[in-house]
């Protein structure tokens, strides 16, 4: 079963297409143009590629066989609501009309590419970034034809054609349907929404809105959503039209949502969101527009660009503590320097050789020291806390902010969750380093970190009661210390 099945004809309705899909033998006249091969014939007519005379450029030619007024209507209708949206980049623009002719015809840009489901029969595996681009066109065209109050009913791959840069355009608007008309329009099976199914049902943007997720879907897995075996099966079982629907509805109801999107590699939370809410069987849990679709693949891309800063971020308090290390670095040298000349004045003094033993087991304690500074340093699970800190420091306080009070912002700091994750952090840290450190513990008296702009985000003690006693600095900006 193809995925791009639309619902069964009627008895009568399968003899008229097989009549229309009977081989033609000779190329049609079409004045002013040189016809070239068929491209392909459906209910009404058939489409081929011809040339322009004039121009010599390589035009598409929709050639309706069969001038029944019911047919005419549907050509004058399309071609109507084709010409309100000549403007519009991403649809299948209209040159010139035969109404005089017989049949008469209607002829617009040849896509060389072909159609999107031309291009999914090909590949499969369609880039992630393709899909997106995809997407956003295809949305843009259905926006510029929502603002011309034109919906367009029966969205899927075959309906989007690809120019010559494989840019979408929308096509095949025998289906659209004028905002506020109160006709039906049934689209296709698998790409129709639930609410579409419903013979009784009023045309709405959000039709549109869930056909979209469905290509969607079908571009990030391979074939639409809800259709398997089973599925297929079932609406092939069905005797008529109206229990056809009714099973499509039930089955888009009652089934679980899809999911395969979620598990395709390079899909990110965002975009599996978009297709989510797209595809949602109530449709007043859908984007109520195409508009608002748009708006949230544009919050995905910004969130996609802001994430290098979340990274630099991360790199700040890192970069912090470095600089920290390099500055005790060269005070440990001086003390070091300093300490070493004193002990040999007083070995002068006394025993030369006592006190170079006791400058050398300073130096040793003093190593010791900043190597637990740095080791800490490079601990992955500090630098988590700090991102978790940053994040919710950003959301939920303006520390930086003159507009604020202060003290009340650093109170709210005190009680944040994530800070006080931290806290317990180095409050585990620093039992660990007195357990496992050996000489160098009894000099860690307390652990305390700062944020890249120098506000202190964490404090204490190895002596948990001597740090009741002390004043927290927690909230306090110390950017003016020299060690910053």
């Amino acid at each position: 079963m193809n995925p791009d099945q639309t619902h069964p004809q009627n008895p009568n309705d399968q003899r008229h297409a097989k009549q229309l899909s009977l081989p033609s033998s000779a190329l049609p006249e079409i004045p002013g143009y040189q016809p070239l091969r068929l491209l392909g014939q459906g209910a009404y007519g058939r489409v081929w590629l011809a040339v322009d005379l004039n121009t010599r450029r390589p035009v598409a030619i929709k050639q309706f066989l069969h001038g029944d007024r019911q047919n005419l209507e549907a050509l004058g209708r399309e071609i109507q609501l084709l010409a309100k949206m000549s403007a519009g980049r991403n649809i299948v623009q209209v040159l010139k009309v035969g109404w005089d002719q017989s049949p008469p015809f209607y002829v617009m840009e040849y896509m060389e590419n072909g159609s999107l489901e031309d291009w999914l029969q090909q590949d499969q595996d369609i880039p992630i970034k393709d899909v997106v681009r995809l997407v956003r066109e295809i949305a843009e065209g259905l926006s510029f034809a929502h603002g011309k109050g034109i919906l367009h009913c029966d969205l899927k791959p075959a309906n989007v054609l690809l120019d010559h840069s494989r840019q979408a355009r929308l096509a095949d608007f025998g289906q659209a349907r004028l905002a506020g008309d109160q006709a039906s329009s049934l689209g296709t099976l698998f790409y129709m929404s639930p609410d579409q199914a419903d013979l009784q049902s009023t045309p709405d943007a959000t039709w549109d809105v869930y056909s979209l997720g469905a290509v969607a879907y079908r571009l990030l897995v391979g074939q639409p959503p809800y259709r398997s075996e089973q599925s297929a099966q079932s609406l092939k079982s069905a005797k008529t039209v109206p229990e056809q629907l009714s099973t499509y509805r039930r089955m888009i109801q009652e089934t679980r949502r899809p999911r395969l999107h979620h598990q395709r590699r390079g899909v990110d939370k965002q975009l599996a969101h978009i297709v989510d809410r797209c595809l949602s069987a109530n449709a007043n849990d859908r984007f109520q527009n195409v508009e608002q679709v748009l708006v949230a693949l544009d919050s995905r891309d910004q969130s996609r660009t802001r994430r290098p800063l979340y990274l630099v971020g991360l790199a700040g308090p890192v970069l912090l503590l470095l600089l920290m290390l390099m500055f005790s670095s060269r005070s440990r040298n001086v003390a070091v320097e300093q300490s070493e000349q004193s002990v040999v004045q007083r070995a002068m003094e006394s025993n030369r050789f006592a006190a170079q033993y006791a400058a050398r087991t300073l130096e040793a304690e003093l190593v010791n020291l900043f190597r637990v500074v740095e080791d800490e340093s490079q601990r992955e699970e500090l630098r988590s806390h700090m991102i978790l800190c940053r994040e919710a420091a950003s959301r939920d306080l303006s520390l930086q902010s003159t507009q604020v009070d202060r003290a009340r912002e650093i109170e709210k700091l005190k009680r944040l969750d994530e800070r006080l994750q931290l806290e317990r952090y180095l409050q585990r840290r620093i039992d660990v380093l007195a357990v496992r450190r050996g000489p160098a513990a009894s000099l860690v008296n307390s652990l305390f970190v700062n944020e890249g702009s120098g506000v202190n985000w964490g404090f204490v003690f190895a002596d948990p009661e001597e740090g009741k006693s002390a004043n927290s600095p927690v909230g306090q900006n110390f950017a003016y210390r020299s060690y910053f």
